[in-house]
């Protein structure tokens, strides 16, 4: 009995690693069409102010190959480029960006602090620089800049509009969208199916599960791109805060990645699958 497992748990073993290393022998690959190198978080948060038209105006002329950014809905229905549903932090206006009509809304804050790097600020070096940007603009202004967008609320309304503008522009190749919540990707992928999409938490965590268990090989991958943050901000207590790093889920998440990231196996299983791996910070 104990030589049948031990023969059954060895051609397991055995299967799972010829098809990890071989992998378009079960699945074919995705096709993407963005493989960036650098990335600007909110625009480039730590040289200009966050999500602003002069942040990735900045970051276009240093030659970032993406621009990351933010999106949330206002009252009267814009796409508004912004990272935090509260104004508090980035103008030091108590209220919601939903309860905002988008002409009423306050400008950033002259001096920002940076969120991944406490005691940084960002300086607005004229009053244009503090206007709040909606969607539209940025895509007008670079309609042919990859971008990384994050939906940071589970709204139909911003979901079915972020889709559309994307569509209207043409963006499909250019465009890279996703959200922590899975609930949320699917709706995203429900709402464009033709914009590749970045793995939400819990599907990273089922990643490196089936990798820890040798059933990666077997499994379907249903996003495009697998984005990580840079598991060193989870020492600084402020970002991590602000940014939910400090959440168990987070906090076990952010352990196996430390786990992984060692791996060079997993990320050349992952790209012969066709699927990018990105690590975000500022």
């Amino acid at each position: 009995m104990l030589g049948a497992i031990a023969l059954i748990a060895l051609g397991y073993i055995v299967v799972s690693y010829v098809f990890f290393l071989f992998p378009r022998l079960l699945h074919k690959p995705k096709l993407v069409t963005q493989m960036p190198v650098h990335i600007s978080h909110r625009g480039g948060a730590g040289e200009r102010i966050e999500n602003t038209l002069r942040a990735f105006q900045n970051a276009v002329e240093l030659g970032t190959d993406m621009l990351e950014l933010d999106c949330h809905l206002t009252k009267d229905g814009e796409v508004v480029i912004l990272h935090d549903g509260n104004l508090k932090r980035s103008t030091g206006v108590n209220v919601d960006v939903s309860e905002v009509n988008y002409a009423e809304l306050p400008q950033y804050l002259p001096k920002l602090e940076v969120q991944f790097h406490p005691g940084h600020f960002s300086h607005a070096k004229s009053p244009s620089d503090r206007k709040i940007l909606r969607l539209f603009d940025l895509f007008t202004s670079f309609p042919h800049t990859p971008m990384n967008i994050d939906i940071k609320v589970d709204d139909d309304r911003l979901i079915n509009k972020v889709g559309n503008m994307i569509r209207e522009f043409h963006r499909e190749k250019f465009t890279i969208w996703g959200s922590f919540s899975a609930k949320t990707c699917a709706k995203l992928k429900a709402a464009n199916p033709a914009v590749p999409c970045f793995f939400p938490l819990d599907s990273v965590l089922r990643l490196f599960t089936y990798y820890v268990f040798g059933l990666l090989p077997f499994m379907p991958i249903t996003y495009e791109y697998l984005e990580l943050p840079l598991v060193a901000a989870s020492n600084y207590p402020e970002s991590a805060t602000a940014t939910g790093l400090n959440r168990i889920k987070m906090k076990v998440m952010l352990w196996l990645m430390d786990f992984l990231l060692c791996s060079p196996r997993l990320y050349c299983h992952l790209k012969a699958r066709g699927v990018p791996n990105m690590h975000l910070t500022v």
